[in-house]
């Protein structure tokens, strides 16, 4: 079993009802390009986080999953997928005329694999 650990600052949320992307890096080199993940272990958090904000965490394949509901866990979902490839978050805070800029704080995604 394989592990990398990728840290970023989420983007600033300054607007409602538009997507905000922020990358995470692959921090590993030199991974086998048949190798596969076996899960991903995420965290993200936005200070003052309103009930309308919308978290996804996707892999450049396009894959993605909602964590809006869990700022941490453990995703089984990418199973399979090349850990090679980057992930990013996606972040939107549906409209709201009462909208209050969100500051990013640090996202981080354990993303364990194995190569054959």
């Amino acid at each position: 079993m394989n592990l990398y650990v990728s840290k970023a600052k989420l983007k600033n949320i300054d607007a409602p009802n538009k997507d905000f992307y922020t990358n995470i890096a692959v921090q590993k080199a030199n991974i086998n390009p048949k190798a596969k993940i076996t899960h991903v272990m995420y965290r993200w958090n936005y200070r003052n986080s309103p009930n309308n904000i919308s978290v996804e965490l996707c892999h450049s394949s396009g894959y993605c999953i909602d964590t809006t509901k869990s700022r941490e866990r453990m995703a089984n979902e990418f199973s399979g997928l090349n850990p090679s490839e980057p992930f990013y978050f996606l972040v939107r805070v549906l409209g709201d005329k009462n909208f209050h800029p969100l500051v990013g704080e640090e996202a981080e995604i354990n993303v364990n694999f194995y190569e054959p």
